[in-house]
């Protein structure tokens, strides 16, 4: 009888420890959360919606076209190089009575630019005619550049008692560049920084005039 107590009693320790594990075993499984609940971590890159581009549209007034062309200042649209031979004379009365010369005959090289004052530019943009009027200032003479490295004396003459001085050399340049404006202008210079720049204001209003909307076309005049 004692061994059959004995055994009931170890079957029914064991029928406990199985029935412990099992709790155990559920208890876990109930702390597991369903992947339906998964939070991704702060490290995860999560997509963003895309949105559609929206084209830009701009509404070009004859006040932009104004202010855009006058920021450019006045800008240097034709250019004339040359070699030109001049000749230097000057008069000194000896005495009182006499009249003597002194020359030299020189040459230099150089360059004369021509531009236009852009901030002279006015603009007139009328929608009903869709026509845009743009009146350009004349073209002039901003500036001569002479390379005096290139300075050359072919003859020299000097009158008894009319030497040279540094005055005299002075006075040679001045005539120089006033000579090489008048030569640039005879050249046709200035024609062409006109007719330059009024190339470069068509390109750079027409191209303002594409970020307009489509349908908007306008004709453009440059006088």
């Amino acid at each position: 009888m004692e061994n059959k107590k004995i055994v009931s009693l170890v079957l029914a320790g064991v029928l406990c420890i199985l029935i412990i594990v099992a709790l155990i075993d559920a208890a876990k499984s109930m702390k597991k959360k369903p992947e339906s609940d998964y939070v991704p971590s702060s490290t995860q890159t999560v997509p963003m919606p895309v949105k559609k581009e929206e084209k830009v549209k701009i509404k070009v007034d004859a006040k932009m076209i104004r202010e855009s062309l006058g920021d450019m200042g006045t800008l240097v649209t034709a250019d004339y190089s040359f070699t030109q031979v001049e000749n230097y004379t000057k008069t000194k009365k000896v005495f009182s009575l006499i009249d003597v010369n002194s020359s030299f005959l020189y040459s230099y090289d150089g360059v004369v630019y021509a531009g236009v004052n852009f901030k002279g530019i006015t603009v007139d943009k009328n929608e009903d005619t869709k026509k845009i009027t743009i009146k350009v200032p004349k073209a002039d003479i901003t500036a001569v550049e002479i390379d005096y490295n290139s300075f050359k004396v072919y003859s020299e003459k000097e009158g008894f008692l009319n030497p040279f001085k540094i005055e005299d050399y002075n006075m040679a340049q001045k005539e120089f560049d006033d000579k090489a404006r008048t030569m640039a202008k005879e050249k046709g210079l200035l024609t062409k920084a006109d007719a330059n720049a009024k190339k470069i204001i068509e390109t750079f209003v027409t191209s303002l005039l594409e970020k307009e909307e489509e349908e908007e076309q306008y004709t453009i005049v440059v006088e």
